[in-house]
């Protein structure tokens, strides 16, 4: 309820005319407002929500995949009966709104594994409100509904560390979060997978000295279940788009969606209270300010720091640690960008760009998975 409350204040200029507004500015939104819309449409015409021939006529092939889309489609299938009745705008706004507040709901959840309710309410609302978030949301639907993230986290502890009860139930439950969450954002997904495989190697790593073959037996037995239900449940999406019509590639000029190094300290138009002189800055940065979304902020920084002291004998805040500021090295780019200068250093990005499925990532949008 408290993040709901938090969400509708956040996006109340919007839901004074919830049916003709909503947040952010024309165009990206006007475009998820379409996919909200395609998706009963063509369910209740007897079409094939995934190819469509009504857009882009005039362009190669005649018509969009929207695999290679942000396209929505399993809240685009939820929300329908919204749509329908009340048209795609204020199911847009609906699920705009309920993003953040879920995110909120689910890493609150998720972070009373490891501590006290007043410490896991402020780390989900960090997470569920970030300036990731918050920047993303001008226009980005697919890129704020993050929920998938700890709900991942639990089900990996549970496989991975705890393992108190069946692995193929476990596996089973990871496979049918990361199918809902290729039909959310493909790319969140392949950025989850990312921080995931991060986090395990650094779990392994650290229990090298211990006899750990009984829990490598369990969880190889429940990531198999995991990526076998996956591949069936996902099989005919991914069949579609790499095998069918109007495939697309290269989307986005490569290295300038990035996050700069100063984003990280430095807020942007985007934050509540944003002093002029860092506007100023933000505006020498590449890409664009809903693109600029990995600011931490230097008493957030102090905060962590601190954090890792005091837990430095937990092996989660090494975990946690190791994930954040990998994947903050991911969202960097190909190469280091400082105040919008784009140095000739190279940085880790470069290598996972030319991995197969990971070539059209816009790497600043590591930023949500840092939170």
């Amino acid at each position: 309820v408290f993040s709901s409350a938090l969400a509708v204040a956040l996006y109340r200029h919007a839901w004074r005319h919830p049916n003709s507004v909503h947040p952010g500015g024309w165009g990206d939104a006007d475009e998820y407002t379409w996919f909200l819309s395609w998706v009963p449409y063509a369910l209740g015409h007897g079409l094939n929500p995934l190819l469509i021939s009504y857009v882009y006529l005039a362009g190669p092939g005649g018509g969009v995949n929207l695999m290679w889309n942000t396209s929505v489609l399993l809240p685009g299938f939820l929300v329908s009966p919204l749509t329908i009745t009340a048209g795609p705008v204020v199911s847009y706004n609906f699920l705009i709104t309920a993003a953040p507040a879920l995110s909120t709901a689910t890493a609150y959840w998720a972070f009373r594994r490891w501590s006290s309710a007043l410490p896991a309410l402020v780390g989900a609302l960090v997470f569920g409100f970030s300036p990731s978030v918050t920047s993303q949301s001008v226009g980005h639907l697919a890129q704020v509904l993050l929920m998938s993230a700890p709900l991942a986290l639990v089900l990996l502890d549970r496989l991975l560390v705890r393992q108190a009860s069946r692995p193929w139930l476990e596996g089973l439950a990871l496979g049918l979060l990361a199918w809902a969450q290729l039909l959310t954002s493909e790319e969140v997904l392949a950025m989850e997978a990312v921080a995931a495989a991060i986090g395990m190697v650094v779990l392994l790593a650290m229990n090298t000295k211990q006899p750990i073959y009984a829990h490598l037996r369990y969880a190889a037995q429940g990531l198999g279940v995991a990526a076998g239900s996956f591949a069936v449940l996902a099989a005919p999406f991914l069949a579609e788009q790499y095998a069918g019509p109007h495939r697309v590639q290269d989307a986005h000029p490569v290295n300038y969606y990035v996050s700069d190094l100063l984003n990280f300290f430095s807020p942007t138009g985007t934050t509540q209270f944003a002093p002029r002189a860092a506007q100023h800055l933000a505006a020498h940065f590449t890409g664009n300010g809903s693109e600029q979304g990995a600011y931490i902020g230097i008493p957030l920084l102090v905060l962590m720091a601190i954090a890792c002291v005091l837990a430095r004998w937990r092996k989660i805040t090494w975990v946690g640690f190791s994930v954040a500021a990998g994947t903050a090295l991911l969202s960097m780019g190909s190469s280091l960008h400082v105040a919008g200068h784009i140095t000739f250093f190279p940085l880790p990005d470069r290598y996972l760009q030319g991995l197969p499925f990971f070539h059209n990532l816009l790497p600043d949008r590591f930023a949500s998975v840092i939170f």
